[in-house]
C-alpha cells in the first residue's frame, strides 16, 4: 500500500478523490470492529453535507468502558473520552459550544472595542482545556478575518506561557504499550511507537494552536508559570501594565471564578454532552473533523484509505503543518489522489 501526506486543509482533496470513485458515503470507523463506526458523511453539497452520528456519547462512553474491561489500561487510555470524541465535532464547527450563545454574549459585553473613542484593546486569553478545540475560531475571535463591517470582538491574543508548558507533557508509546496496541485494536497501531499517547495527542492539538496565535500578527506571550493561580495572576499584571484589557475563556468552573475574583473576565466554554443524530457540514469542516479524530484517535479507517494522525518518525515540523499520512488501500484511489494533489499544486505554483 502507498503512502501520501496532506496537511489538514487539502484533505478536501481526498474527500473529491473519493467522490470521484463513486463513494459519495464516507464511514469514518476504528480500525478495531470492537469500536467500529464513529461517523458517517453524506458528501453532497460543497457548504451543506449531512453529517450522520453513527454513535452518540452514551453508546460511544459504554464502548470505551468495554475496552477497559476486555484488553487492559494501555488501550483504554489510549481512547479518547466520550467528552474528547464529541469534542472533535464542536472543534472542526460541525456542532457549537452547549452553551454557545452565552459566550458570544460575554464577548459582546466584554470585547467590541473602539479604539477610535480611546477604548482599551481587548485581548483573549485560553486556559489549557480549551485551547486544543480551536475557540478562536468557535468563537470568531481572529481580529484579522472579515466578519462584517462590525468591530472585532478582540483586538488579540495574548498566550500565558504556563498555558504552553501544562500542554507539553512528555508520554510516548514504547514497543512495549504498542504491542498492547496492536493486540487489543489491530496492525495499525504498530505505527505508534515513539508516539505521543491519547491524552498527549490532544496536547499537541494545543501547542499547534498555541503557536499559531502566538506567532499571529495580533498574537503575544506573556510569561508565567504553570497552575491557575499563576496564570491568572499574569493575566491581571498584564492588564494593569500594559493598558489592556484581557477577558479569559476556560472549561474550569474553578479557574473563572478566581479569575472573576481577580477582577479578570472570564466565561466557562461549556463542552457538548451528547451528539444529534445528525448535522449538515461544508467539506471544509468534513476535512478538519477528519483531521482531529485521526490525530485524537490516532488512525482512522475510510473507504478505499486509512488515515493516521500519527505514525513512527513523525517529526515536529508536521505536527506544525498538521500533516496526516493516507494510507491508499484502493489503486484507482492512489491515482485519483495524486493526480488531483499534482493538479492542486500547479495551481499554488501559478498562483
Amino acid at each position: 500500500m502507498s503512502e501520501i501526506k496532506l496537511e489538514r486543509e487539502d484533505l478536501t482533496v481526498l474527500l473529491n478523490s473519493l467522490y470521484d470513485l463513486g463513494t459519495e458515503k464516507v464511514d469514518v470507523s476504528h480500525p478495531s470492529t470492537q469500536i467500529g463506526d464513529l461517523v458517517c458523511f453524506d458528501l453532497g453539497d460543497a457548504e451543506e453535507s449531512t453529517v450522520r452520528f453513527t454513535k452518540d456519547c452514551g453508546d460511544y462512553g459504554d464502548v470505551h468502558d468495554d475496552v477497559g474491561l476486555e484488553t487492559g489500561d494501555v488501550a483504554h487510555k489510549d481512547l479518547p473520552s466520550s467528552r474528547d470524541y464529541a469534542n472533535i465535532f464542536m472543534a472542526s464547527g460541525i456542532l457549537e459550544a452547549e452553551n454557545h450563545s452565552e459566550v458570544m454574549e460575554f464577548l459582546e459585553k466584554e470585547g467590541r472595542a473602539d479604539l477610535n473613542e480611546g477604548h482599551e484593546p481587548v485581548f483573549v486569553g485560553f486556559d489549557t482545556n480549551v485551547i486544543p478545540w480551536r475557540p478562536h475560531r468557535l468563537f470568531r475571535l481572529d481580529p484579522s478575518e472579515d466578519y462584517g463591517n462590525e468591530r472585532p470582538l478582540v483586538n488579540g491574543f495574548a498566550l500565558a506561557s504556563g498555558v504552553r508548558r501544562e500542554l507539553d507533557w512528555d508520554a510516548k508509546h514504547d514497543g512495549n504499550s504498542t504491542r498492547a496496541l496492536v493486540d487489543a485494536f489491530g496492525d495499525e497501531f504498530e505505527e505508534f511507537v515513539n508516539q505521543p499517547k491519547g491524552s498527549r495527542r490532544i496536547g499537541r492539538l494545543g501547542i499547534t494552536q498555541y503557536n499559531e496565535l502566538r506567532n499571529h500578527n495580533y498574537g503575544e506571550e506573556i510569561r508565567c508559570e504553570t497552575g491557575d493561580d499563576p496564570i491568572i495572576e499574569v493575566y491581571d499584571d498584564y492588564t494593569s501594565d500594559r493598558r489592556r484589557d484581557a477577558v479569559l475563556l476556560s472549561n474550569d468552573y474553578n479557574f473563572v471564578e478566581r479569575a472573576k475574583s481577580s477582577f479578570v473576565p472570564a466565561k466557562r466554554v461549556e463542552f457538548p454532552d451528547s451528539l444529534p443524530r445528525k448535522a449538515t457540514a461544508s467539506w471544509g469542516e468534513i476535512s478538519d473533523t477528519l483531521y482531529l479524530m485521526a490525530v485524537v484517535f490516532g488512525v482512522v479507517s475510510l473507504p478505499k484509505a486509512t488515515v493516521y494522525g500519527v505514525w513512527t518518525g513523525k517529526e515536529g515540523h508536521e505536527w506544525r503543518d498538521e500533516k496526516v499520512k493516507i494510507e491508499c488501500r484502493s489503486p484507482k484511489l492512489q491515482r485519483d489522489l495524486e493526480r488531483n494533489m499534482e493538479i492542486l499544486d500547479a495551481y499554488r505554483s501559478d498562483g
